[in-house]
């Protein structure tokens, strides 16, 4: 009786373990493609940083032909360094109405210490632009857990969700992740008022701890959706990633959702998609090869054979 009662005991927390580790509104309807998203930043903004060259050799792919380009049908639009500048926003918007479903940032790509004026009226942007642009159902809070203080308070926080929340189609609240955040910054209180949690691996290197990291955050925010960022591009050390870390970052990340522990992969960034970068151009193939794949039905044996023979010609 003792030995069935531990037995039971065992079981089910095995069962609980494994229902905390995935999303609570996983989806196996839809190909690869309908959870694949790009990262979108204005033409040109990351030339002449982190080492990308600048100049007449820099990137002068826009947005919107960066996701035609990698075949993305899902973009999320981030200001980096006041871009896009207030008042373009539609003109941006305009040229993504092909996509599928499009994120916009209220809290950009600026240092963790900028001041945030007035934390309402990004928001006010974006509910506008969604009633012109009903594509435009994501709301994306970048470099958010960067510094001692979030960028924005707690009560703040709250009267933006507030805002995004009572419409008749809420629009979900995204927030940025770092697997360093994990020790450090991250507020968990602040956490249960985001819908989707965006987690990335600011190191290459470190990715072979990402799952075990995906564990340690779902333990924090049990049910939360997670969506896992795919930098194609090393920019915690100023380098290319090497395609085989790419493509054992996108394997994981396959198996990730078709298990259900993730809803969907974000590739960063649109500005980068134009310069002949070996871990963009894999990953190109791989969204090629499996994209039309149904989630619920993907062959990871055969999509890591496909891998491991389209590495190959990198490496040469």
């Amino acid at each position: 009786m003792k030995n069935n009662i531990i037995l039971l005991i065992s079981c089910s927390l095995s069962l609980v373990f494994l229902s905390c580790n995935k999303n609570t509104q996983r989806s196996e309807n839809g190909t690869v493609r309908d959870k694949l998203w790009l990262w979108g930043h204005i033409e040109g903004s990351h030339n002449g940083r982190w080492n990308l060259p600048s100049g007449d050799e820099g990137s002068q792919i826009t947005i919107a032909d960066a996701c035609n380009y990698m075949d993305i049908k899902n973009c999320i639009v981030v200001e980096f360094e006041g871009k896009p500048e207030p008042g373009t926003e539609a003109t941006y918007a305009a040229q993504l109405s092909d996509c599928k479903r499009v994120g916009w940032s209220a809290v950009g790509a600026n240092s963790p210490h900028s001041v945030i004026s007035d934390h309402l009226e990004p928001v006010r942007t974006i509910l506008k632009l969604s009633d012109e642009f009903p594509n435009i159902n994501e709301v994306m809070f970048d470099d958010f857990f960067t510094a001692d203080k979030p960028r924005v308070t707690l009560n703040q926080l709250i009267e933006m969700r507030d805002l995004l929340h009572e419409r008749e189609n809420p629009l979900d609240m995204w927030v940025v992740v770092y697997d360093f955040n994990l020790e450090k910054f991250l507020k968990d209180d602040y956490l249960q008022y985001f819908d989707v949690l965006n987690f990335w691996t600011w190191e290459s290197e470190n990715l072979e701890a990402l799952e075990a990291n995906l564990v340690k955050l779902r333990s924090r925010v049990p049910g939360k959706r997670i969506v896992l960022g795919c930098y194609m591009y090393d920019y915690g050390i100023g380098k290319p990633i090497p395609v085989t870390r790419m493509a054992a970052q996108c394997q994981l990340g396959l198996r990730l959702l078709n298990e259900g522990v993730i809803e969907g992969m974000v590739f960063l960034a649109s500005c980068i998609c134009d310069l002949n970068i070996d871990a963009v151009e894999w990953t190109r193939e791989w969204i090629t090869h499996v994209g039309n794949y149904n989630v619920g039905e993907i062959d990871l044996e055969e999509v890591a054979l496909w891998s491991e023979q389209a590495i190959g010609k990198y490496n040469k």
